[in-house]
């Protein structure tokens, strides 16, 4: 309901609002002082007093602190453990509700001066970002003031800045009730409560997005997951409950919504914890919830529109890309043969592999109009990480030899391929032989990541098909021309495609026969000949007729199997013995891609170094894996019967 017009002076108008706020702020903790007894009587069950102080400094109550009142409220309340957990557990579902609620009140224009102050505050602590909330509403009112409301806020967008001023300090309470309960509903409705405030936010509101995000960061990924590592693991479990896995897909929601529409400031302070934090904590539960929660979406909701996944999984994908520095230093770290490092950056590999499985899976089941939009954001992250990784690992390579006389360029993977006679002369091969081992096993580890680069081509090369494929529900009756893609479209999808090949000039790095090194060399040049003249050709394709010619050339040309086919080339001389060798793979089953192929049944029985998922990929990979799985099997065979 919108107010009238006020004809009271500048300062009166003034000294009310003053006033309106001292009055909200009063409002806040009488309406906060139920929760914080809540809390307070904790005390009285087996969490103790510290465990009081801990929840009362999290959710913020600073007045309630100095004064020293928490011996008095948990003396006052004397309720055992189950029905404080019971009324915690209410507690959630009446936020839960409120927040739902809230979804349908009328949004308000975000104060442009708020999303400086707010974006500035990567490093903050909780008390300047709960200031700048407090500057935030204020601002708000102050401008609803403005734009002719007179006096008095309306009501219903008094309520939403309420709310708004009470969403941190409620999403750190609720992390708290996580860690303190022990009923698994609890758990569940704390964590429903914490995605749906993130989920909540209006998307005008991205400044206020980013401040919660930015609180939540630590106590979510330092406190709440440690204390969830054993939901993780039952995952993978006969015995998993539906209540665990219900908790883990609401955790693996959270995961992603702490990343959803984040700047990069906010992300790379993400990855900063990511890349030095113990081996077994925090990438693998990033993995565990890309994978859980994609499974869960395509089961639980068929019909349900994949881009939403597929979203989530870029931010996830992206995070390693916006703080190259702590990228490189991991890198550096594992070349030194520092064995957390190595773990930690085998681990980014399974992370990243899942997103573009995650893709895949996009692909198959997106519209073919839709299908490059759904994994670009993806495919491109998980490119940008490769060649950030191999860029260092060559790096580490070229400065270990201390006789090295080779130079850089400035750009690594060009510098490789410039300098791409490695295995051709003698003098290389000896350079190579004096060299130290982490300079060798420094090659041997960008090997992988040159195959995830390759991968996440095929991903490209099955979205670029799906673009000239029919749709597969047509309506009856539709437009032949409206299921064609634009034009646009497809100069970006070649445009990716082209990118990507030209990436994959880096094969030239990798230790491969002479024979082998000159075909992959062939093989890339004319894929790369058939793009470069396509892009041409899309570039000036402006009618829809232009379109379907454009379309037609490239299936005559069979771009798309020509970029699997290098696909597989490369793939098939660089085989992995930490994920599934068949590019085709989209099985998300376990909890990780290093535990998927973790079996002892699941390596190849001939070369002994490639590993599958399952029997029907290696099936569909052997024509690929044949002759260098053979090869590889000679010199195991001869050195056999030499010993004998």
């Amino acid at each position: 309901m919108c107010c009238s017009s006020s004809s009271s002076s500048s300062s009166s108008s003034s000294s009310s609002s003053s006033s309106r706020a001292s009055a909200s702020n009063d409002n806040l903790r009488l309406q906060a002082a139920p929760a914080v007894a809540a809390a307070a009587a904790w005390a009285a069950g087996s969490a103790g007093s510290s465990a009081t102080a801990e929840l009362l400094q999290a959710a913020g109550f600073c007045w309630l602190q100095r004064e020293g009142q928490h011996a008095a409220l948990a003396a006052a309340i004397a309720l055992p453990v189950r029905a404080i957990e019971a009324a915690l557990n209410l507690t959630c579902r009446v936020l839960q509700e409120v927040l739902d609620t809230s979804r349908y009140m009328p949004s308000t224009a975000p104060c442009s001066s708020s999303s400086s102050s707010a974006s500035g505050s990567g490093s903050s602590s909780n008390d300047e970002s709960s200031a700048s909330i407090t500057c935030h509403v204020q601002q708000r009112s102050a401008a609803g003031s403005s734009h002719g409301c007179g006096d008095v806020v309306p009501q219903q967008q008094e309520h939403q800045l309420l709310l708004n001023m009470l969403l941190e300090l409620w999403a750190m309470v609720i992390v708290q009730i996580s860690l303190l309960a022990g009923d698994i509903s609890c758990h569940r409705f704390s964590l429903s409560a914490l995605t749906a405030l993130l989920d909540t936010i209006p998307e005008e509101s991205n400044d206020l997005l980013l401040v919660i995000q930015r609180s939540l960061l630590q106590p979510v990924l330092l406190q709440l997951l440690p204390h969830f590592q054993q939901v993780a693991v039952d995952l993978g479990s006969t015995s998993s409950s539906n209540g665990s896995s219900s908790v883990w897909i609401s955790l693996s929601k959270l995961l992603m919504l702490l990343l959803a529409d984040g700047d990069d400031a906010h992300l790379a302070r993400a990855f900063a914890l990511l890349s030095s934090s113990k081996p077994s904590l925090l990438l693998p539960s990033f993995e565990a919830a890309v994978r859980c929660y994609a499974t869960w979406h395509s089961d639980s909701s068929p019909d349900a529109d994949p881009g939403v996944v597929s979203t989530y999984v870029s931010y996830v994908a992206r995070v390693a890309t916006t703080d190259p520095a702590s990228l490189r230093m991991l890198v550096s770290r594992s070349a030194g043969q520092q064995p957390a490092a190595q773990q930690l950056l085998n681990q980014l590999f399974a992370l990243q592999l899942s997103c573009l499985k995650c893709a895949l899976r996009a692909v198959n089941a997106t519209p073919a109009a839709d299908a490059f939009d759904a994994v670009a954001d993806t495919v491109c992250c998980v490119r940008r990480t490769c060649q950030i990784v191999i860029k260092a690992l060559l790096e580490q390579h070229e400065q270990l030899p201390a006789n090295s006389s080779t130079t850089s360029s400035g750009n690594g993977v060009d510098t490789a391929y410039a300098t791409s006679g490695l295995s051709a002369g003698a003098s290389s091969q000896e350079q190579a032989a004096a060299a130290a081992h982490p300079a060798t096993t420094g090659v041997q580890a960008a090997a992988q990541w040159v195959a995830l680069l390759s991968r996440s081509l095929f991903v490209e090369a099955a979205a670029l098909e799906a673009l000239h494929q029919p749709q597969q529900a047509a309506t009856s009756g539709a437009d032949d021309a409206a299921q064609q893609p634009e034009a646009g479209d497809i100069q970006r999808a070649l445009g990716w495609c082209a990118s990507c090949v030209g990436a994959l000039k880096c094969v030239c790095v990798v230790d491969l026969p002479p024979g082998v090194l000159q075909a992959l060399r062939e093989q890339h040049a004319a894929a790369l000949a058939l793009l470069g003249g396509l892009v041409d050709d899309s570039a000036a394709a402006a009618a829809r007729r232009t379109v379907q010619q454009l379309l037609a050339d490239m299936q005559q040309g069979r771009l798309a199997q020509q970029l699997r086919s290098l696909v597989q080339a490369v793939m098939a001389r660089l085989p992995l013995n930490t994920a599934c060798n068949n590019p085709g793979c989209v099985s998300l089953a376990q909890r990780s891609e290093l535990v998927l192929v973790g079996g002892k049944g699941c390596v190849c029985g001939r070369c002994r170094v490639a590993r599958y998922c399952c029997k029907a990929c290696q099936v569909e990979h052997w024509p690929w894996h044949k002759a260098p799985c053979k090869e590889t099997r000679k010199p195991a065979t001869a050195a056999a019967a030499s010993v004998k």
